[in-house]
């Protein structure tokens, strides 16, 4: 068995691909810059930094602290995840991946495309969108926010 932080990192590895999300492990070696969060993960277009640590008293480090507030700044989600806090990240992300999911699905099956063929960044980015199919996404989620759940992942 590992180190009690190593376990919440398996855990977060196991359920970002549970949840069909890329995830990166920054490891600088002394090349790069310090203080990135253990894990960077996207997840249907949304950057999520997450730093881990075995428990709630683990120290966060002044940098760590600040590049998880840069990535909010951004407009990305930034977390601390540790024992106490992990189930509920874990009801959180796959939360966001239904609902997102759900939705970008639905929308996909109306307009007759294979959800696999769609290139999100032109599609759903809501960057650099009109705004019609990103605002169908959220509207449907406000409407019905139990239309998530119907997820189906296409490989």
């Amino acid at each position: 068995m590992g180190t009690p932080e190593g376990e919440v990192k398996q855990r977060c590895k196991a359920l970002f691909t549970r949840v069909g999300a890329y995830r990166a492990m920054v490891v600088t070696f002394g090349f790069g810059e310090s203080g990135h969060p253990d894990f960077l993960v996207c997840l249907h277009g949304a950057l999520i930094g997450v730093e881990t640590k075995a428990t709630a008293k683990s120290p966060v480090s002044a940098l760590q602290r600040l590049r998880l507030k840069q990535i909010r700044q951004a407009g990305g989600l930034a977390f601390i995840v540790h024992d106490g806090n992990l189930v509920v990240f874990e009801q959180m992300l796959l939360a966001v991946h239904r609902h997102v999911g759900g939705a970008m699905q639905r929308i996909a099956d109306e307009r007759g495309v294979a959800l696999a063929t769609l290139k999100p960044w032109t599609d759903y980015n809501p960057l650099t969108l009109s705004g019609t199919a990103w605002q169908a996404v959220c509207r449907r989620m406000r409407q019905n926010p139990e239309e998530g759940k119907h997820a189906r992942r296409h490989s």
